[in-house]
């Protein structure tokens, strides 16, 4: 029998609003899982819209979906659905209030990969208050995939004061360029919304 995980100090809490279906949600979560070199590190949280009416069994089935002793990195969250995509950021936001990890890597519900050695990338930064960006693919924003140290979320307290968190993360390139390095690794996505 595998031993339930709990880290209640992880690396990262990786965040992401979810709209999409449950195979999509499941193949994202393990590809955190299973492309990190230390997955015992890693936290997942999971905002959906109470108006979605996931079962209790789509919630169970997520949580599971990476293995049983993983379902204790696996929190899945919801609230009001606002305005929809507009809401994004504040659902992010949500998440971040109770993310564990000493970085907060904000994602979606429907990246196709990333690079092995992810968590890898951002370890080197331990201690460090930066927040990271990278290059998802050409024709996407550099910001679309955002590592920020846990401090600049409790400074700020917001993951975006604007509809969209990738154009106010690319402030901070021009405000406190002494803050932003390069993530490192690459998250392959094809937008669909």
């Amino acid at each position: 029998m595998n031993d339930i995980i709990k880290n209640s100090n992880p690396l990262v809490s990786v965040i992401m609003s979810s709209h999409n279906k449950i195979d999509m949600v499941q193949k994202v979560v393990n590809t955190f899982f299973n492309q990190a070199t230390n997955p015992d590190d890693i936290e997942i949280i999971i905002r959906i819209d109470d108006e979605a009416e996931r079962s209790q069994d789509w919630i169970n089935s997520i949580r599971l979906c990476a293995g049983v002793e993983r379902q204790m990195q696996i929190i899945i969250m919801s609230g009001p659905q606002r305005y929809g995509y507009c809401s994004v950021p504040d659902n992010l936001t949500e998440a971040a209030r109770i993310a564990k990890g000493e970085f907060i890597l904000g994602s979606c519900d429907d990246i196709d990969g990333i690079d092995g050695g992810w968590d890898e990338c951002i370890r080197k930064w331990t201690g460090k208050c930066v927040l990271l960006n990278n290059i998802a693919q050409s024709g996407t924003h550099n910001w679309d995939f955002f590592v920020l140290h846990r401090k600049i979320f409790e400074l700020t307290e917001t993951i975006s004061i604007c509809e969209y968190a990738n154009y106010h993360f690319s402030e901070f390139e021009t405000t406190l360029p002494e803050l932003v390095r390069s993530a490192g690794f690459t998250i392959i996505h094809q937008p669909t919304a």
